[in-house]
């Protein structure tokens, strides 16, 4: 079930990596509340763009775990914290910075986020049954 959970995982942060590297200017523009768009001096699009970056580093580390699941499951404890601060960094944003943010963007950080804590219940519970 871990190593399931995990490969999933990866899959998830590829896709989501390349729809950020790839197509970061749609999804900062979709995300970042007009008003909000138009007053910055530095471009959100690099931030969504890093991120995705960072996202494939991640997803090949899923990917790599998920191989090896018998003699990995303390670092697979890091992918789940890594995955528990993402969901709590975005409940951060969401909260503290409502007004930066379009229906869009909360939607779409709220659904990642959502996802995001699946897979962390997902491999967390894949941990218990191979410790067991």
């Amino acid at each position: 079930m871990l190593s399931t959970a995990l490969r999933a995982n990866a899959l998830f942060s590829t896709l989501s990596a390349l729809i950020f590297v790839f197509g970061a200017s749609q999804v900062a523009r979709l995300s970042v509340a007009e008003e909000v768009l138009s007053n910055l001096t530095w471009d959100p699009a690099l931030v969504v763009q890093v991120t995705g970056i960072g996202l494939i580093g991640f997803a090949a580390y899923c990917f790599w775990l998920s191989l090896n699941e018998f003699r990995s499951t303390n670092r697979a404890m890091g992918v789940i914290a890594a995955d528990l601060a993402w969901v709590m960094a975005s409940g951060v944003a969401l909260y503290f910075f409502p007004d930066v943010f379009s229906g869009v963007g909360v939607t779409i950080i709220g659904g990642i986020s959502a996802a995001v804590l699946g897979f962390a219940l997902w491999q967390w519970a894949g941990l218990r049954s191979v410790r067991e």
